[in-house]
């Protein structure tokens, strides 16, 4: 049955004929566009290989010495011939390797334009992708639009026919895959090489501050995985939509959205690597690219922002791990959709509330505090101007009115960037796992306003903002401003502290604890005389000290 199916979909169908004419396009591709390297590089490629084959391997005080050496006597040289002049150049491109491998590179020298062509990328071969499209849909189209689908009565010849066709597209999607990659690895080996597969990632300039103690044959080899199981996800999903819509057109421009419409949206930033999907999949090297940063103009000086943050260990397994879910729950809603097992009724209530699955998960983990997630704050006056959360020093530059952050290797980076000068003043911030938020007040009124900005894409978005116009006092009634000078010197008295929940925010100001919802905006009094200590947030219940030292607690769901 393997080999009638087989002869159906690749010799009848052409999808043998596709296969060659894409691996030849693939090819080509590669041959046009080449290997990384640079103008002056390629204008003096004989001279840079030579460097390498002179001194290659591990960087020893013998070879530091004949570099320098050679330094010396090239700096000397002022014979003006084009020779000469080529020559210099390509061992200045040398020498800047040397000095990065020397001072925090790996320590060994190679030439590393290949592995930089492979590994520091994140691009999709749409063609790979189009024709895994083309395999998952042709395999369940032709029995629908031909309605062959109903000549088969048997249950044991429909299981057996699904099965085969299910497992063909598996299979297919892992050769189309393999030999895609294979024709580009065969092309850099053919032409640049990849050298010395055994040394470590960081021997690349790109991952100078890589988290991953791998080797570059490691992570070639992650990347060959990795794509691989992207093919996999992808034709499951084509085939998923083949026997949902029945219609090959529809299905096959769907299928490739479901690849370019993540790319549009998310471009290069990191949560592309967050969510598990076909595209980061097929992109692969994001997964352990280090922390990427730019360097910007901020109020005059030159500020160093980071546009990619670091995928962690965990984070990555867990997206990989739905990924494989996401691949067994596909094919076994297809399997039960064409076969019309006898399970069927749970089949269709699977295949709806996949959808449902899918978007609920990639909505989660939106950086706010879950209910039964701990936070302890220090109630006393600017408590909050900084937060250290995960090896990383969040803090306010009370002098620029902006919130910088510092890591281990003391690389500050600007979390907010005010192109146009805030209003307000930034009093305190309090940070997650993937926000952080922070509180602003103007000194001629009563208003807060709470913003965040989100870790990865640096997006900065209004949260909450609020006056005296909605504030109800501890007895639910509504508040007036008034105009005595002592009442309205309590009502720019700083914040001492803020809490931010899935559905609200808590605050302190002028010994009273308010709570603001950030669904209608509205916000109340809930605790007045209240002390300045330590207050902790835990499963919906806000715990704090009243005037009298005595502990006391506002509990969420009561209310």
């Amino acid at each position: 049955m393997i080999r009638s199916e087989l002869y159906k979909v690749f010799i009848k169908q052409h999808l043998i004929l596709f296969l060659f004419v894409f691996l030849f396009l693939n090819a080509a591709y590669h041959i046009v566009t080449g290997y990384d390297t640079t103008t002056v590089i390629r204008n003096s490629e004989s001279y840079y290989t030579s460097f390498f084959d002179k001194y290659e391997g591990k960087i020893t005080t013998e070879k530091t010495t004949q570099i320098k050496e050679e330094y010396k006597k090239l700096e000397k040289d002022t014979v003006n011939m084009l020779s000469n002049k080529l020559e210099k150049q390509a061992f200045e491109s040398f020498y800047h390797v040397y000095l990065y491998e020397s001072d925090s590179g790996s320590g060994y020298l190679t030439d590393t334009r290949g592995w930089e062509s492979i590994l520091c990328h994140d691009n999709i071969n749409y063609l790979l992708a189009v024709f895994v499209v083309l395999l998952g849909v042709m395999l369940f189209s032709v029995e629908y639009e031909n309605e062959m689908n109903i000549m088969i009565v048997s249950t044991c010849g429909r299981n057996r026919l699904t099965g085969c066709k299910i497992f063909i597209g598996i299979a297919g999607a892992i050769i189309s895959a393999s030999l895609f990659q294979i024709v580009h690895i065969m092309y850099l080996v053919s032409t640049i090489g990849l050298h010395h597969a055994d040394y470590p990632l960081n021997t690349i300039e790109f991952y100078e501050n890589s988290r991953y103690g791998i080797s570059l044959g490691t992570a070639l080899l992650f990347k060959f995985i990795v794509t691989i199981l992207g093919c996999m996800l992808l034709v499951s999903f084509a085939m998923l939509m083949t026997v949902l819509l029945k219609r090959r057109e529809i299905c096959m421009v769907l299928a490739v959205l479901l690849v370019i419409l993540p790319r549009m949206i998310f471009s290069n930033s990191s949560i592309l690597y967050r969510i598990p999907w076909i595209t980061p999949l097929l992109s692969a090297n994001g997964f352990f690219w280090p922390d990427r940063y730019t360097h910007q103009i901020i109020d005059n000086q030159l500020k160093k922002v980071i546009v990619f943050q670091a995928i962690e260990t965990k984070t990555m397994l867990i997206v990989l791990s739905m990924d494989i879910f996401l691949i067994v729950l596909s094919s076994y809603i297809v399997f039960g959709k064409f076969s019309n097992h006898r399970k069927s009724k749970y089949i269709k209530m699977t295949s709806k509330i996949l959808p449902c699955l899918l978007i609920c998960f990639c909505l989660t983990g939106c950086g706010e505090i879950s209910e039964d997630k701990e936070v302890i704050i220090d109630g006393t006056l600017n408590a909050q101007i900084n937060m250290t959360i995960g090896g990383n020093m969040y803090y306010i530059d009370q002098n620029e009115n902006l919130v910088y952050c510092e890591d281990a290797k003391n690389n500050i980076i600007a979390i907010t960037r005010n192109i146009i000068p805030l209003q307000q003043r930034i009093t305190n911030i309090f940070v997650d796992a993937h926000y952080c938020y922070y509180l602003l007040e103007d000194d001629n009124s009563s208003n807060i306003i709470v913003r965040s900005v989100d870790l990865e894409s640096f997006e900065d978005k209004l949260v909450y903002s609020a006056g005296s116009d909605n504030t109800e006092d501890f007895y639910g009634l509504r508040k007036d401003e008034s105009n005595d000078a002592d009442e309205i010197l309590k009502n720019i008295a700083t914040v001492n502290w803020f809490i931010v929940t899935d559905k609200v925010i808590y605050y302190q100001k002028n010994s009273a604890i308010y709570k603001c919802s950030k669904i209608s905006g509205k916000q109340e009094i809930i605790a007045e005389a209240v002390s300045d200590d330590e207050v902790q947030y835990l499963k919906g219940v806000l715990h704090y000290t009243d005037a009298h030292g005595k502990k006391t607690s506002y509990n969420e769901s009561a209310k």
